[in-house]
């Protein structure tokens, strides 16, 4: 079975933290609180989840700490341990995004709480971040964490669900980011020793737990030592407005009425299989890629159920050549790390993580082929792409529940 974190482990951290706080804020009480928000990873459902397809997932690595005090002013006041300068706001002013990029994920917060349950109070903290990888949803992590200090900051005590759609308007509205429901969903869902399946036509989870576990495994994070942004890669908002051309097609098609925007998880399969050659290039493809991974999580499910992380692994694999050739979001450094890990001993699957923009490559891995598995990747990896020598590494990570405040 895979291996579990709990709170203690992260003592030290939590009270570096606590004391960086009480140190920069002398003058304030200190009912000091902790958000413990981790990252996560998406084995199988690669980019469908805007399109309200099924996916997998789960939190894992090390988690983002943010420690606070709450305050009765409605200024908020944060500096991190990773960027320079202090955030300064007032949750009751008209908030706007601003160039210093780390600062717009707390004024989303405020915005996106502002919005539907006003705020009057802000906090004071220092958060953290310390798994030095892109791709594995940090964005909505530190979202999570600054909606939960703010909503405990106001006395507000909101759902997971309502905390779910809440940092979806941060990252769709005010960061322009037209991903899903994945991230966020099983930052606040997840469940250690589980993998958290979840319908987002449906808005429904499922923890499956393995009956029968099989094989030994852990999760690998390849990082590419590539980091740009999703906000600024128009790639990614393009494929889902491909996506979206593609169920308006379908859907016309087979004369579906539907009073919004159709996405491909409204078009049933045997829509797109009867109409597919009406869809031009590349929608095509991403209808493809869409109606075949639905399939694959579906399995994947089953396996994961089974304990079968050798089928699962498979999956993976299956879905990142999807990905490559139907979604077509693979960068040659993505491209790389996948091919290598695919010829490694002791790796069930692999697929990209990032949007396949930039970011890590992540799988299940056999413990016992760890090394070897490092070996192979720096005997490779840095010859094929020199300029990222320096920036690429290589983790293994553990399963953790999803995010805590204390």
């Amino acid at each position: 079975m895979g291996p579990t974190i709990n709170k203690s482990m992260f003592k030290s951290r939590v009270e570096k933290l606590k004391s960086q706080l009480a140190k920069d804020y002398p003058h304030l009480p200190q009912h000091i609180h902790t958000v413990i928000s981790p990252l996560r990873i998406c084995p199988l459902g690669a980019h469908i989840d805007h399109q309200n397809g099924p996916v997998t997932g789960m939190p894992v690595g090390e988690p983002n700490i943010l420690v606070f005090m709450p305050t009765t002013s409605p200024e908020v006041r944060i500096k991190s341990c990773n960027f320079e300068g202090e955030v300064v706001f007032n949750v009751t002013d008209e908030l706007v995004r601003s160039d210093l990029g780390w600062e717009n994920y707390a004024k989303g917060a405020a915005k996106a709480l502002n919005a539907k349950y006003p705020i009057t109070r802000g906090f004071v903290g220092v958060i953290e971040g310390v798994t030095p990888v892109g791709g594995l949803s940090s964005s909505a992590s530190v979202g999570i964490a600054y909606l939960l200090a703010l909503e405990k900051s106001n006395q507000l005590d909101l759902s997971p669900h309502e905390n779910i759609q809440l940092d979806k308007d941060l990252e769709n509205g005010f960061l322009g980011l037209k991903n899903g429901i994945l991230d966020q969903s099983i930052i606040l869902m997840g469940n250690k020793r589980c993998l958290t399946f979840l319908d987002c036509k449906k808005f429904e989870f499922t923890q499956i737990t393995q009956t029968k576990p099989q094989d030994q495994y852990e999760v690998i994070i390849a990082y590419s030592g590539l980091s740009k942004s999703l906000v600024s890669s128009a790639d990614y908002n393009n494929r889902v407005n491909e996506c979206l051309e593609a169920a308006s097609i379908l859907s016309r098609r087979a004369n579906l009425c539907t009073t919004e925007v159709p996405k491909l998880g409204d078009v049933p399969y045997e829509i797109w299989h009867d109409n597919q050659k009406y869809l031009p290039t590349p929608l095509n493809k991403r209808a493809a890629h869409f109606y075949t991974e639905t399939k694959r999580v579906l399995a994947g499910a089953d396996y994961w159920k089974q304990g079968d992380i050798k089928r699962f692994g498979n999956l993976m694999n299956e879905s990142c050549t999807s990905s490559i050739e139907n979604y077509e979001s693979g960068s040659p450094h993505l491209i790389s790390l996948h091919t290598i890990l695919k010829e490694c001993r002791g790796v069930y699957g692999s697929r990209f993580s990032g949007a396949g923009f930039r970011g890590s490559c992540i799988g299940f891995i056999d413990p016992k082929y760890k090394q070897e598995i490092v070996d192979q990747i720096n005997r490779i990896y840095p010859y094929k792409h020199p300029e990222v020598a320096s920036e690429y590494k290589v983790l293994f990570t553990k399963q953790l529940d999803g995010v805590r405040v204390y």
